[in-house]
């Protein structure tokens, strides 16, 4: 697989979303992390784990998410197998409550992931991990040794004796299983141990159960043991047994057989039997039933003639002169009907010619109202017009003292001249009045706010100023201390120049022996002392130091003159605006004492306008509500004039009602409803009488009913009955039943009885399967146990997994000794002894042999740098599109740098290199680099490429 493009949020110390482009950065195939210790650098590496397989170094994922976060998010985009693929997974954290809902420290998290091919969504949650796993073909342990060398650990790794270097490969290639063998080999055989025994129990459990060993020997066999030829004559006996039971079981069916046959004999015998039992007591039954139907015509035949006898005796007390009584009622009904709807006439009228009195007076005393109220309007009228001329004759009074008037106030005198003023002409004058005095409160607000502005302008000003001054101060210090900055850096230059030289004398006097020409001047070589300082990595520290506080002082310079332009452009700003703004309040000034309004006079004639303008209006108002009343009074009147007619009319259409009664006025509810009682007395007897009547007729029907019935069913029972019927012998059936029923038993108990052998029978077959399979297997099984037993015998401890990692170091030692000497350009190459370890060949020492433990710094990095590659390889079967390299190259001499860098760029001719380093010569020499800003207080980590 190879990286693309990895977006970081909220993990660790990146609070903000930061993006790693490996296109653009890794453009040459070659670039480095840098950054100060805890930026982190590391956790780049670390997200892309996390976003492949969901997992953390921290065990925990809630570790993951930054604290001032709830939740965390990575999404890793790369190429695998000639598709693009990316993977978002997203960590969201809860603070964990205790037993009463309080928060504890203590967080958990949940982790959601969509796995996206070509930009659609792929799959999602675990089966999204499972796919990637499968993809890239390596477990989280696995990738991380492929893809990140700890160089650290490596040459750690090469110091460890044999025994710990082929237990730390185990670990690195997923060996460990290997080590399990001895383990595994006497499990097993434990466990065909415990199954030979468990075959061993169940012969005896089967013996014993069948009588084939007493307790005694049963007991003996627990303790000691049974053996196979033992177990196969007990299985034989059993053999026996299952023979017999069959045989016993043959002769039951055949007996059962015979006893079915004679059965169904028997049977057809009792059939006939119960056949004509059934016809006897049929025929018995049915001429019980011709007597009683005999009993019941008679029964029926007296019910019919008492029925006849009551029916006539009923119909002869009927009243026949009813009908005419209840006629000559109802004619009288009629009438009084007719009178009764006259008297409620007339009650009608007489309540009318109430009512109308009432509307009457209630008329005649809103007419009076009304015409009291007409008086007080007009009343009212009159002064408001009174008092709105007044009003206006103030206002003109007021204004003829004035000396000096403006156009508008002329204006809005003469358009108001009493007595003849109007609302609407007061109204315009207000309007004149409120416009010239807006505008001269206008000229004096905007005068206001330009001298307000103008001392704001000074203050600015004064401030400017200020900083310029304290700006130029801060120049002349700054500069002070950068020319002893300069100092410093020539002094720290000058001394690493010598220390580098002294160091470059100090490695040709250690090549060089007594006697030996030297290489600088041509002289026999002598021996001599040290002649100065060689540490170049201290003075190279120092000088790095004095130049980085050279630049900064430099920046601080520069930073300091850009302030004092800036505040030198803010003032020149502030000077020209204040010059405005001083010409601005000369024309203000110029414009108000060009005015002739007087703010306090022009609000006392606005106000006796307005008070005008209001009584005018109330005037107006007033002369519009008499107006409105005087129609309303006349509507009033005719109404009144009306309502008196109403009266009459009423009144003598009540007289004419009550002239047509005569003596029945006010009688005639009373006397239909006694004619009404007499009707309802009549017809309820009528309808009793009836009802009675009817019911006997009923009775009549259904007795003469119940003899036709009855009648009927005698014939059809003496059609069915036969005359004679000969006796059945009962004493033969019974015995006949007695004797089925005993067959029929014993066939029934023969039949229990081969179900329950049948059942024993199937038990003895399984039982004898399972005993002949025990035996079979515990004959057998004793080879296996030798097997197993060879094999934990052969890896006893841990020697499978010391063989199988011995194998795995001798090959990528392999692939390390050639790496090693791209490396050292043949001076160095690598193989591993079983015995002593990794051996390094010095070919320029002649070829000698030496343990890894020997090396120098530099030789060591290059040794274990060499077998970290090769172990990557190794684990990804060569096909490794990128690496990580962790290591601090701080203690590297630059011609190592050179070395290290040379055998980087070799590789990255092959796949994608990412460097993860502190040292600035190695970054200086990169074709590109990405810089991990470390946290702020108030920001993340930030990727700076």
């Amino acid at each position: 697989m190879k990286p693309i493009k990895l977006t970081i949020e909220g993990v660790n110390s990146f609070i903000e979303p930061q993006t790693l482009d490996f296109e653009a950065v890794g453009r040459t195939n070659l670039f480095c992390i840098s950054g100060k210790t805890g930026a982190g650098k590391t956790t780049i590496f670390d997200s892309i784990m996390l976003a492949l397989y969901g997992k953390s170094g921290k065990g925990n994922l809630a570790d993951v998410v930054n604290l001032s976060r709830t939740s965390a998010r990575v999404e890793f985009e790369f190429a695998a197998k000639g598709e693009r693929y990316t993977v978002e997974r997203t960590i969201k954290t809860r603070k964990e409550k205790n037993s009463d809902g309080e928060a504890l420290d203590k967080r958990t998290a949940s982790c959601d992931c969509t796995l996206y091919k070509n930009g659609e969504v792929l799959k999602k949650g675990e089966e999204a991990t499972e796919f990637i796993r499968d993809l890239i073909g390596l477990e989280a342990g696995e990738f991380k040794n492929v893809y990140l060398l700890e160089q650290g650990e490596y040459a750690e790794f090469l110091k460890k004796t044999p025994t710990k270097q082929t237990e730390a490969v185990g670990k690195i290639f997923d060996l460990m299983r290997f080590g399990d063998v001895y383990s595994a080999a006497n499990e097993k055989m434990r466990d065909f141990e415990q199954r030979a025994r468990g075959k061993q129990q169940t012969v005896l459990d089967l013996s014993h159960k069948y009588g084939l060993i007493d307790q005694p020997l049963y007991d003996e066999y627990v303790k000691d043991g049974v053996s196979v030829k033992t177990a196969a004559d007990l299985r034989d006996e059993l053999n026996d047994r299952l023979t017999a039971e069959h045989k016993e079981l043959s002769a039951l069916k055949a007996k059962t057989t015979t006893l079915t046959k004679d059965a169904e004999g028997m049977r057809a015998e009792l059939e006939t039997l119960e056949k004509a039992r059934e016809l006897y007591i049929s025929v018995t039954e049915k001429q019980k039933q011709v007597q009683n139907l005999m009993l019941s015509l008679d029964e029926a035949k007296r019910k019919a003639r008492i029925a006849v006898e009551q029916k006539e005796a009923f119909d002869k007390t009927r009243d026949t002169s009813a009908a005419a009584k209840l006629t000559a009622l109802r004619e009288k009904l009629d009438t009084l009907n007719t009178l009764s709807a006259l008297d409620r006439e007339y009650e009608a009228a007489v309540k009318d010619v109430a009512a109308k009195k009432t509307a009457e007076a209630d008329k005649r005393e809103k007419s009076e109202r009304a015409a009291q109220t007409t008086k007080q309007k007009e009343q009212a009228k009159t002064n408001a017009q009174i008092e709105f001329i007044n009003k206006l004759a103030e206002f003109v009074s007021y204004t003829d003292r004035l000396k000096e008037k403006s156009q508008r106030l002329i204006a809005a005198i003469d358009g108001v001249n009493a007595p003849t003023g109007k609302p609407a002409a007061v109204a315009d004058a207000i309007h004149e009045l409120n416009d010239e005095l807006r505008e001269y409160k206008s000229l004096s607000a905007d005068l206001s706010a330009a001298e307000k502005k103008r001392g704001e302008l000074a203050g600015c000003k004064a401030a400017v100023l200020q900083k310029i001054e304290k700006y130029e101060g801060e120049l002349k210090e700054i500069t002070a201390r950068l020319e002893a900055a300069e100092k410093t850096e020539k002094e720290t230059a000058a001394a690493l120049a010598a220390a580098q030289l002294n160091s470059h004398a100090a490695a040709v006097r250690a090549e060089l022996h007594d006697g030996d020409k030297c290489p600088v001047c041509g002289g026999v070589y002598g021996g001599c002392c040290d002649t100065g300082d060689t540490d170049v990595a201290e003075r190279k520290s120092e000088h790095d130091g004095a130049v980085k506080v050279l630049e900064d002082i430099s920046k601080q310079k520069t930073e300091c003159e850009k302030h004092i332009d800036g505040a030198k452009t803010e003032y020149t700003h502030y000077d020209g605006a204040f010059a405005e703004c001083e010409a601005k309040i000369a024309e203000l000034k110029e414009q108000s004492a060009a005015t002739r309004v007087d703010p306090e006079v022009y609000a006392a004639l606005i106000e006796l306008l307005t008070s005008a303008k209001k009584l005018g209006e109330e005037a107006a108002a007033k002369e519009s509500e008499f107006s409105k009343f005087v129609p309303e009074v006349t509507r009033l009147n005719a109404e009144l004039e009306a309502a008196a007619n109403a009266v009459k009319e009423a009144e003598s259409k009540a007289e004419d009602y009550k002239a047509r009664l005569g003596d029945s006025c006010g009688k005639t509810a009373e006397r239909v409803a006694a004619v009404k009682g007499e009707i309802s007395a009549l017809e309820q007897k009528e309808r009793e009488f009836a009802e009675q009547s009817k019911k006997l007729e009923n009775e009549l029907n259904g007795a003469n009913g119940a003899v036709s019935a009855v009648e009927r069913s005698l014939e059809a029972a003496r059609a069915d009955c036969p005359v004679d019927m000969p006796p059945f012998d009962e004493e033969k059936y019974s015995n006949a039943r007695d004797r089925a029923e005993s067959v029929n038993k014993q066939i029934n108990e023969n039949e229990k009885t081969i179900a329950v052998k049948q059942t024993q029978l199937t038990s003895l077959e399984s039982d004898h399967a399972a005993f002949a399979s025990a035996v079979a297997e515990y004959a057998t099984v004793g080879d296996t146990i030798s097997i197993y037993k060879k094999i934990a015998d052969m890896t006893k401890g841990k020697a499978m997994l010391n063989y199988v990692a011995t194998e795995y170091i001798v090959e990528f030692t392999a692939i390390a000794s050639e790496i090693l000497g791209e490396l050292s350009s043949g001076k160095y190459t690598m193989s591993y002894d079983k015995t002593n370890g990794f051996i390094v060949s010095d070919y320029l020492n002649g070829g000698k042999s030496r343990k890894t433990d020997t090396l120098s710094g530099g030789e060591l990095f290059l040794a274990s740098l060499s077998v970290a590659i090769a172990i990557a390889r190794t684990v990804g079967n060569g096909n490794n599109a990128f690496f990580f390299l962790d290591e601090g190259f701080g203690t590297l001499d630059d011609e190592l740098i050179d070395t290290v860098y040379g055998a980087l760029e070799s590789l990255s001719k092959d796949c994608l290199v990412g460097v993860i380093t502190h040292a600035n010569a190695l970054i200086d020499r990169m074709p590109s680099c990405v810089e991990v800003l470390e946290a702020t207080d108030t920001a993340g980590s930030k990727i700076n490429c």
